[in-house]
């Protein structure tokens, strides 16, 4: 995923480079910066089983502990492709409770390693604050 890099007026200007995904719990990867990289998705628990299948005793549906290790396993291999991987320190700060649309991301610094997984509602065109459910470090 290089990032291109477009004239305007005279001066230098950085585009994210994009592309999709084929996965449940990812779904975009952009570049952000030299060293960044953001992976994201929109979360619905009635098309996604992974949350459909995890629902408290009130209906409401969670994203399970192995399902915040598989987002940053997934993202870590479209980063590292086919090599082996390590994920360490994971911290689970809040649950991931999608009652809706959600967006979920996880950004990733290859610089150190970490990255942190975030997410938001979508709610009539409108999103609420990034709220912050798990970090750690992930490396080849």
């Amino acid at each position: 995923m290089a990032a291109r890099l477009v004239s305007s007026g005279g001066t230098a200007v950085r585009q994210p480079a994009s592309r999709n995904l084929h996965h449940p719990l990812i779904h975009r990867a952009t570049e952000t910066t030299d060293s960044k990289v953001e992976f994201t998705a929109l979360l619905d628990a009635e098309s996604n089983w992974m949350l459909d299948g995890h629902r408290t005793h009130e209906g409401v549906a969670l994203l399970p502990g192995t399902g915040f290790l598989e987002l940053a396993r997934a993202a870590l291999a479209e980063v590292f492709p086919g090599r082996k991987l390590q994920l360490r320190d994971m911290v689970f700060m809040t649950p991931l409770v999608v009652q809706g649309p959600t967006e979920a991301r996880l950004q990733f610094d290859r610089a150190n390693g970490d990255f942190v997984i975030s997410s938001r509602p979508i709610v009539q065109e409108a999103t609420g604050d990034w709220v912050e459910h798990a970090r750690g470090s992930g490396e080849e």
